[in-house]
């Protein structure tokens, strides 16, 4: 997927080539690595939906990246506490 980021909003296209906006919540940095959280402000069940990936340039562009282990799971799961309770 290919992101564009303008303000604190998205745009992902996908391999498909439709594009979906979202909002950016947090952005950090962890050993090397660039991490997103954004949500499309739909809700389930009454939780807001939450999405997070790791990010990098390619082509001049920003890249998503799926999170791929636990590691990367507990570390963007801690991320979203401390934002959602205001650390």
């Amino acid at each position: 997927m290919v992101i564009y980021m303008e303000d604190l909003f998205i745009e992902v296209k996908d391999i498909n080539g439709d594009v979906k906006k979202y909002e950016v919540l947090h952005t950090f940095s962890f050993n090397d690595k660039n991490y997103v959280i954004y949500t499309d402000n739909t809700y389930d069940n009454d939780k807001l939906n939450i999405y997070a990936s790791t990010y990098h340039m390619f082509n001049n562009k920003i890249v998503l990246d799926a999170l791929n282990d636990d590691f990367c799971y507990k570390l963007v799961s801690d991320k979203i506490k401390e934002f959602i309770n205001g650390d």
